[in-house]
């Protein structure tokens, strides 16, 4: 599944229940160095700059394996990454993960 359009440098933004993304499952799933999300907010107007808050697998990888092991969770990092690939769906996977060591700091 592909949410919003990517073409070249041009992204236009789809729509989720919470906000707008690109969102590409396939360019996630290949691990490859492609594009696979832009958050709401990563980017202003509709083109991508240097500015651009945009992610590839490698990047959710290293965000999982660093908050795996901050939090010692028995997940992999590639289990985790790809959770938090599938909950990210309006803003920065950063800000997501942060929200849940909250909720894991209540437990």
């Amino acid at each position: 599944m592909i949410i919003g359009l990517l073409q070249g440098d041009r992204v236009e933004l789809g729509e989720t229940d919470n906000g707008y993304v690109y969102k590409n499952n396939f360019a996630f799933d290949k691990q490859t160095d492609e594009i696979c999300y832009i958050p709401e907010l990563g980017i202003e107007g509709d083109i991508i700059t240097e500015d651009t808050s945009v992610y590839r697998y490698s990047d959710f990888l290293e965000l999982a394996a660093d908050y795996v092991k901050r939090n010692g969770l028995s997940n992999t990092p590639q289990d985790m990454a790809e959770q938090l690939f599938q909950c990210v769906d309006w803003q920065h996977p950063s800000t997501l993960l942060d929200d849940w060591e909250i909720h894991l700091d209540e437990e």
